[in-house]
């Protein structure tokens, strides 16, 4: 059933269940009203301060006149004993699945809830208008305006609309405009000269950003999530995977608590040959197997009627549909943090340092090449602050404190000492800040750079790619936000002292006083550092390099050894001085550095460097699938793997100051 949440939350609510569905569901959903819990034990009196009532002798007088939610998993033995009491579903009882499939509904409240108490006014009347109208059926607007005269006077979806002009005469302050059209540097303009504020007196509408999911899509998404986590926490059986194919290759790195340790396919030609790393086997052959977990991501259903398949094979669909990222349905990323087990003890630096990045198209993250999710908000639809308190963004911000980071990617370091076991002392459950000041800003908008390194792209990128127009607007809010930041930023993207609007912050009278850079070093020079040493008190450099030898660096970025050397010996004796506050050498280990590894550590011992990371090579599309995997040592299958094993456990990686991995945890403690 759907639920009708703002009337919802006027009861006073009983969370049956208590535990890790509980809690992530009364984490999210902050605006219920909790009374008390039920629970399935007797020997529980008290629970957060409030009381809890066993479920074999609940009395009426706990349950009439409040709404039961239950927060389990299995949910048929518990709604078979409140029914026996008398609750009837959907009046004195909802399932959590309910509660979590109304988050594609709460739009409407979400607008209305932002802006209490203003009058909402609709700007545009063409297809993105009709998009959220549909989507939100009961958003109360005062009326709509449009630049169309041939549209003024008409009535849409039974309001009147008028002239953009009319909104000169209400009361500023009183009401918000909600932008539908696409161009939004027009509207935005248009706006401004009107003298409205940008996220106080208007914003803009996402239509594509995430699509209407129904009630059966979230139960199905719940469902499948729910399995396959359970299946892998409680059953030793192996795990194959239909399907040759990137959605399956994207499974290896999903943080879902699977081995997979073979592939299937019914393309003959493609039998036999492994697909990273792992054996390739045809379809015919299933039948013979002794069976285990089969997780299909090819749409064809009809490959498995063989009975004798199916007895063996637990089968579960992994297609477009349930891939995370294909289906950005909100109740369905929901389901998958809630269904999603306790990974790990570690806490993440999205934790710590609350770091957002910024591309090219406005999207804003929490961690831009670790998470599958697209963005939590773009900058050019709306304010730093609303982007921070979107459902998306606080389902991401669930994933994280729950510590299920079920759209973390495994190669993430934090996973590797991985542990199952959940508890509330060790899953905090606390949703991160939704103010922009408690966030670390890193810039990555502009791609350009003056090398072409072969694990970031194809080709050198001398310009910002992308409308110019359009990058210069989000440049702007950028700048015009910079005085809500506490914390420092991070330049680098592309090249910090080559790209233009990188250089322009933080040569821009820019209010913080705290600042990283991530460069290749070609550009740290006299000149430029000239620039900066006044401007900021704690300045960290993080120097990009990726080799310890002249060969392997021209193989690898093809720049000038002898000038890199210079302005590392250069930024050392800065460090040396105190005028940086901390340096660190990044390597991306591949094929043809992981040799060099030692040397490199070495090479950071003499320039007394405060830090040294090893990061894997990432899969950017560069690459087709089999040589990507032929240049990343990292993978265990990689026939290289064991010499770079070998290599690690030299004494020289044990040093603190060394670090194996792919997560940033830059040197900004104290900010």
């Amino acid at each position: 059933m759907l639920v009708d949440y703002p009337q919802l939350i006027k009861k006073d609510m009983l969370l049956c269940g208590i535990g890790k569905f509980q809690q992530d569901i009364e984490s999210f959903f902050t605006d219920l009203n909790i009374f008390a819990y039920i629970d399935v034990s007797d020997s529980v009196e008290k629970h957060k301060g409030k009381d809890v009532y066993p479920l074999r002798s609940l009395q009426a007088s706990v349950w009439r006149e409040r709404m039961t939610v239950i927060c389990a998993f299995q949910t048929e033995f518990i709604s078979r004993i409140l029914e026996e009491y008398g609750l009837v579903y959907g009046v004195d009882y909802i399932h959590g699945i309910d509660l979590i499939a109304i988050v594609d509904e709460t739009e409407t409240y979400n607008i209305t809830s932002n802006y209490k108490g203003k009058k909402i006014i609709v700007m545009g009347t063409g297809y993105n208008c009709e998009k959220l109208m549909m989507r939100n059926p009961h958003l109360d607007v005062t009326y709509y305006v449009d630049n169309d005269a041939d549209k003024h006077g008409n009535i849409v979806f039974s309001k009147k609309v008028y002239p953009v002009d009319v909104v000169k005469s209400e009361e500023y302050g009183s009401f918000v405009i909600l932008c539908t059209p696409s161009d939004i540097l027009t509207i935005r303009c248009q706006m401004e000269k009107l003298g409205l504020v940008f996220g106080d007196d208007f914003y803009f509408y996402d239509a594509d950003a995430f699509p209407f999911s129904p009630i059966e899509s979230a139960k199905k998404s719940f469902a499948y999530y729910l399995a396959v986590n359970d299946i892998q926490h409680n059953s030793p059986l192996p795990v194959a995977v239909f399907g040759v194919n990137r959605i399956s290759a994207d499974l290896l790195d999903a943080n879902i608590p699977i081995k997979i340790e073979y592939f299937i396919t019914d393309n003959q030609e493609r039998t036999g040959r492994p697909f990273y790393g792992r054996k390739v086997v045809h379809v015919s052959d299933l039948s013979d197997m002794s069976g285990g977990i089969l997780l299909v991501t090819e749409e064809d259903a009809n490959l498995f009627q063989d009975k004798a398949i199916e007895k063996k094979w637990k089968i579960f669909y992994h297609t477009e549909h349930t891939h995370a990222k294909c289906a950005y349905r909100l109740s369905e990323l929901l389901c998958r943090t809630i269904a999603s087990h306790f990974i790990s003890n570690s806490t993440c630096s999205v934790d710590t340092y609350h770091p957002i990045f910024i591309s090219n198209t406005s999207s804003i993250t929490f961690c831009s090449a670790l998470m599958d999710v697209p963005y939590i908000g773009k900058l050019l639809y709306n304010s730093f602050e609303q982007n921070l308190k979107s459902t998306v963004s606080r389902i991401v911000q669930l994933s994280i404190s729950n510590k299920t980071y079920c759209f973390c990617l495994k190669r993430c370091d934090y996973f590797k000492k991985a542990s199952t076991h959940w508890n509330e002392e060790n899953a905090i459950n606390k949703i991160l800040p939704k103010k922009t000041s408690d966030f670390r800003l890193s810039l990555c908008y502009d791609n350009s750079c003056n090398l072409a390194c072969k694990s970031c792209r194809s080709k050198k990128i001398f310009e910002p790619e992308g409308d110019k127009a359009r990058l210069d607007a989000l440049h702007f809010e950028v700048k015009r936000n910079l005085s809500k930041l506490k914390r420092n930023i991070w330049c680098g993207n592309g090249e910090a002292f080559y790209s233009e609007y990188l250089r322009d912050i933080f040569l821009y009278e820019n209010p913080l006083k705290n600042i990283t850079f991530f460069t290749n070093g070609l550009l740290f020079n006299a000149d430029n550092w000239s620039l900066l040493k006044s401007k900021y008190d704690h300045i960290t450099m993080r120097f990009s390099i990726d080799a310890a030898t002249k060969e392997t660096y021209s193989i690898i970025r093809g720049g000038n050894w002898e000038l890199l050397c210079r302005n590392l010996k250069y930024a050392a004796q800065l460090r040396s001085k105190g005028e940086i506050d901390h340096i660190e050498l990044a390597f991306v280990v591949q094929r043809d550095n992981f040799r060099e590894m030692i040397a490199f550590v070495n090479w950071g011992k003499e320039l007394r460097v405060d830090g040294i990371l090893f990061q894997p090579i990432v899969d950017w599309g560069l690459l087709s699938a089999d040589d990507f995997f032929d240049i990343n040592v990292v993978n265990e299958y990689n026939p290289y793997h064991n010499e770079y094993i070998d290599i690690l456990s030299n004494p020289c990686f044990d040093e603190p100051w060394v670090v194996i991995g792919y997560v940033d945890v830059p040197y900004d403690s104290r900010l």
